[in-house]
C-alpha cells in the first residue's frame, strides 16, 4: 500500500507539471492575442503595460515582447538577456537550470507579427502544489497505518474471547442426543 502511495505521488507530480505547463502556455497565448493589435499599431505604452502586468505574477520571472525581426519592443525592468536566460552565454548552461521558457508567436490576420516570451521559475511553479500533494499523501499513509493498527487490536481483543465462538444452540442440541 505504501509503495502504491508513492506511485500515486509520482503520478500526481507528473500531472501537476503537465497542468502547470498547459496553463502557462494558455496565459502566453492570451497575452499574444492581446498584443497583436498593439504591435501592429506600434503602441509601445500598451505593450509595456501588458509586460508589466504579466510580470506581477509571482511565478513569472520576466516577460518580453519582440517584433518580427527579433528586436525587443517591450520588456520588464528586471528582464534578463535572452542569452543568459537560455544559458547560451553561461558556462555549462547553469543559468537556465530550473527555468522554463515559453514563446508564443503574435498572430494578426494569419501572419506572424511578433513574439511573446515569458520565463517561469519551474521550481517555484510546482513548489506550493507539490507540498499540498505531499501533505495529503502523508495523511492517507497515516490513516492506512492507523486502520491496520486498529484492525490488529480488534482481532487480538476479540480473538482471545472463547465464549464468542461457542454457539449455545448447537451445544444444547448435541447434549440431548
Amino acid at each position: 500500500m505504501l509503495e502504491y502511495g508513492s506511485d500515486i505521488t509520482i503520478r500526481s507530480y507528473q500531472a501537476l507539471s503537465n497542468q502547470t505547463q498547459s496553463l502557462s502556455r494558455m496565459v502566453v497565448r492570451q497575452a499574444a492575442e492581446t498584443a497583436a493589435n498593439d504591435i501592429i499599431e506600434k503602441q509601445q505604452d500598451k505593450l509595456q503595460a501588458l509586460v508589466q502586468q504579466l510580470s506581477l505574477e509571482p511565478l513569472i520571472l520576466d516577460a518580453t515582447i519582440y517584433d518580427l525581426e527579433g528586436i525587443t519592443v517591450a520588456k520588464t525592468e528586471d528582464a534578463m538577456p535572452l542569452g543568459q536566460v537560455t544559458g547560451i552565454s553561461t558556462p555549462l548552461s547553469v543559468a537556465s537550470f530550473g527555468r522554463l521558457q515559453i514563446i508564443e508567436p503574435i498572430m494578426a490576420e494569419d501572419q506572424v507579427v511578433g513574439f511573446v516570451r515569458i520565463t517561469l521559475e519551474h521550481g517555484k511553479l510546482l513548489e506550493h502544489a507539490a507540498s499540498q500533494v505531499e501533505y495529503m499523501t502523508n495523511i492517507i499513509r497515516g490513516m492506512v497505518i492507523a486502520a491496520l493498527i486498529i484492525g490488529f487490536l480488534l482481532a487480538f481483543t476479540f480473538g482471545r474471547r472463547k465464549d464468542i465462538w461457542h454457539f449455545p444452540f448447537l451445544l444444547t442440541s448435541n447434549a440431548k442426543d
